[in-house]
């Protein structure tokens, strides 16, 4: 029984899915595989480290900008500086959690490449 094309292939073979020959999908070479394609926990890890250096950084220089503008420091850090309780949440107050923590998150999820 002939295949649809004359070829003789029947079934999966006629509809290019087996058989060979030139209808078979050539091979990427190894060499010219991505660090992507191989390992994708490599490409996580990286994504990782680019985020929280990013995000480490944006935390450090909102916090240095609030300690030198009087301004900032004034009238919202120095509600940080004033709590005794020894917990961290505690400290966490709405414009800095916002302005630190949500952008420098989105920031780093952004030049990062990490999907949310």
């Amino acid at each position: 029984m002939a295949g649809a094309d004359g070829s003789g292939a029947v079934g999966a073979e006629a509809a290019g899915f087996g058989g060979g020959g030139a209808r078979e999908a050539k091979r990427e070479d190894p060499a010219m595989t991505t660090v992507r394609d191989a390992r994708p926990s490599l490409v996580v890890g990286w994504q990782f480290m680019v985020a929280m250096v990013v995000l480490d950084t944006w935390r450090y220089f909102g916090h240095r900008l609030m300690h030198k503008n009087k301004f900032l420091y004034r009238h919202v850090h120095s509600w940080h500086h004033r709590l005794v309780a020894p917990y961290a949440f505690t400290a966490q107050f709405i414009t800095r959690g916002l302005l630190l923590d949500t952008l420098g998150g989105a920031l780093a999820l952004a030049v990062s490449g990490m999907s949310p």
